[in-house]
């Protein structure tokens, strides 16, 4: 009998040790096929409505990230105010990128991406201006040798401007100015998304010109475009992603109906409220029409929508395509004759796109922001 019983603790204890090795490796197993580091294909089946929304986050004392930073003696050389610097933006003319994160170190920083989609916008258009305007003011220290990754890569660009600004001195001489200083863009559930929709505006109100998100890729020069634009979306809504606003006529009206939008009904908890809806909304009603087909610049008075194809040959419900080697040249096709291409980063931005993957993202920074994508290992 004890000998029975040792037998079976024997068996026992090697049938346990045999499920343990049996689940280390399933483990291993999933967390290959979950981690970041392997590129992912959605399973998600989108409809016509969902917007794709981030994860929302909250904030304490963010309001204090975008504050000049005044006499700091932190060994940081701040770049200029846009308001103060010598060089302006030529009014209509100009290139615009707006990065609206809070900078915890005061240092630039543009990853690869972003990096690519202003190096693109000044190798096209050499004749044109691009500001990088942050709203959390950032530098250089002067005591390091080497400028920080890809920023000194930009240097290259005569024609590249890096600004700080001031939230609520930027808005002074705008109709938003007074509705700043309460607390409701600070209380956003997706604060960095919705001060960038406000941001823009501002810039546009201001100066004119053209806004880009930091999370495309310029293929050809911007001039047969012309102006007062906005993009047409595959969604339910228009696009912001890559537009153009005088400073006069019917750009004008738009920012100023877009203020007044803002200041009416901002919505801190809706993600695409504050930006393509409310678009959306004052298109139609300067159009006369919700039906898209119609938006001429004689029904919109001047105002035209670019067809998707010009800024967005594919789709947020396909962004993968940018991203999978085997759908390479189903991706280029799509793409090669677009202005600019957007590859809706609150999709993509946490697929790990090592370079030297031949996808078609890669394939078109390679050809158009080469100084940043060959400074790259992740892009």
């Amino acid at each position: 009998m004890i000998f029975r019983i040792g037998k079976m603790t024997a068996h026992r204890s090697h049938y346990l040790r045999y499920l343990l090795l049996l689940a280390i490796v399933l483990v291993i197993i999933i967390t290959i096929f979950t981690d970041s580091s392997v590129l992912k294909k959605t399973e998600y089946t989108p409809n016509e409505t969902d917007d794709f929304t981030p994860k929302p986050q909250r904030f304490e004392n963010i309001s204090d990230c975008y504050k000049s930073p005044g006499n700091k003696d932190n060994g940081i050389r701040y770049f200029d105010d846009i308001l103060d610097a010598k060089i302006q933006p030529k009014p209509g003319k100009t290139i615009f990128f707006h990065q609206t994160t809070c900078s915890k170190t005061g240092i630039v920083k543009l990853n690869a991406k972003e990096a690519c989609a202003v190096e693109s916008a000044a190798r096209h258009n050499p004749d044109r201006d691009i500001f990088v305007i942050f709203a959390s003011p950032v530098g250089v220290i002067e005591t390091k040798k080497e400028l920080p990754q890809f920023y000194n890569k930009l240097q290259v660009y005569s024609n590249i401007h890096v600004r700080n600004m001031n939230i609520w001195r930027y808005s002074s001489d705008t109709p938003i100015s007074s509705w700043l200083t309460s607390s409701k863009l600070f209380d956003s559930m997706f604060l960095y998304e919705h001060m960038s929709d406000i941001v823009r505006a501002m810039t546009l109100y201001r100066y004119g010109g053209y806004h880009m998100d930091l999370d495309v890729i310029v293929q050809k020069n911007i001039d047969e475009l012309g102006e007062n634009f906005i993009g047409d979306d595959w969604a339910t809504v228009i696009n912001g992603a890559v537009m153009h606003l005088n400073n006069h006529g019917v750009g004008r009206e738009i920012s100023q109906r877009f203020f007044g939008e803002i200041m009416k009904n901002f919505n801190g908890d809706s993600f695409i409220g504050n930006g393509p809806q409310m678009l959306t909304h004052i298109l139609e009603e300067i159009c006369s029409t919700p039906n898209r087909t119609l938006w001429t610049p004689n029904r919109c008075q001047g105002a035209k929508i670019q067809p998707k194809e010009t800024f967005y040959p594919i789709s947020w419900s396909n962004y993968t395509l940018y991203f999978e080697p085997e759908d390479l040249n189903k991706a280029l096709k799509l793409c090669e004759n677009s202005t600019v291409i957007h590859v809706w980063n609150d999709r993509s931005k946490d697929i790990w796109n090592k370079v030297g993957i031949e996808n078609a993202y890669q394939v078109i920074a390679a050809k158009n922001c080469p100084l940043v994508y060959y400074d790259s290992e992740i892009f």
